[in-house]
């Protein structure tokens, strides 16, 4: 934001929800000048949805545009995931529960963690074991039932505030802790002591923002960190 500030635009937070009808609507409105760019941080749109709509106004996404002519800023995720689950593997952990935002079929990211652990463990997580609509501490929190149900060894979680949310849960209830990694690198991972991973989401934000603001169609792609605690 302080690039779009510094050069003298305001940002707006659109919500869609993942809805298409939605996402379709501020398309339109790219259309009719209501904005000067749009950046997807996430879409259920196609892209080749998104490239339509690029003669009216600079579209970001925030994922591998995978050839398609769109401007895109993105982790490169894969071989760090890889290397976070051959660390979970080398610590003789096998029954690890994997917490998402998003099921397989309607997030990138969710496929890429899926592979990557199949080329380290030789097969997809156990779908017993895979917890989904986790988005921040509260959700952690309240899915952490489930999950202690399950008994699981690992718990691998979509952010650090997720994990904290679940290791409450944990304590509140005087259970044995299993093993935690979480990822974004966030106050609450550093202070429990956990393995993370860094995404790097504000270098990749300030490189959406120039994109949207230049208007230049290339794709701009930043290597994530684990990191070990």
């Amino acid at each position: 934001m302080d690039l779009a500030f510094a050069a003298e635009y305001n940002v707006l937070f659109l919500e869609s929800q993942y809805d298409e009808k939605l996402e379709q609507k501020h398309l339109e409105k790219l259309h009719r000048k209501a904005f000067d760019a749009l950046i997807f941080i996430s879409r259920k749109l196609p892209l080749t949805e998104l490239i339509k709509y690029q003669k009216y106004g600079p579209i970001v996404c925030c994922e591998n545009p995978q050839g398609n002519p769109i401007a895109a800023a993105y982790t490169l995720r894969e071989s760090t995931y890889q290397q976070a689950f051959e660390w979970v593997k080398q610590g003789g952990y096998s029954k690890i529960a994997i917490i998402l935002s998003r099921p397989y079929g309607n997030s990138a990211t969710s496929k890429i963690i899926f592979h990557s652990y199949k080329k380290v463990f030789g097969t997809f997580p156990d779908s017993n074991l895979v917890y989904t609509d986790c988005y921040n501490y509260n959700d952690g929190y309240q899915s952490a039932h489930l999950i202690a149900r399950d008994t699981p060894d690992f718990i691998f979680g979509n952010s650090d505030d997720i994990i904290a949310g679940i290791y409450q849960y944990y304590l509140d209830n005087n259970l044995e802790l299993p093993a935690l990694m979480g990822q974004e690198n966030q106050i609450s991972g550093s202070l429990l002591k956990i393995p993370t991973i860094d995404h790097h989401l504000k270098m990749i934000g300030q490189a959406a923002c120039e994109l949207a603001i230049t208007g230049a169609i290339k794709s701009v792609s930043i290597e994530s960190e684990f990191i070990i605690r």
